[in-house]
């Protein structure tokens, strides 16, 4: 599983939009999925590792603002 997180030097993380990308590129084949808060991150990380642990690759963009992270 790949989780991706990319911050700018003003604190701010930029966009990432590798899931989508990985998941074209799989032909649909694994699992992506992008956050934007630290609620979907937490539903969504149990999806991706549920993809995982059925013998799926997942890819996870996480872009979350403020979140104080």
């Amino acid at each position: 599983m790949y989780v991706g997180l990319s911050y700018d030097n003003s604190g701010l993380i930029t966009v990432l939009v590798q899931a989508g990308i990985a998941v074209a590129a799989a032909g649909g084949q694994i699992w992506g999925g992008t956050v934007k808060t630290v609620n979907e991150l937490a539903i969504k990380l149990k999806v991706a590792i549920a993809a995982v642990e059925g013998g799926r690759s997942a890819v996870l963009d996480c872009y979350i603002v403020g979140s104080g992270f």
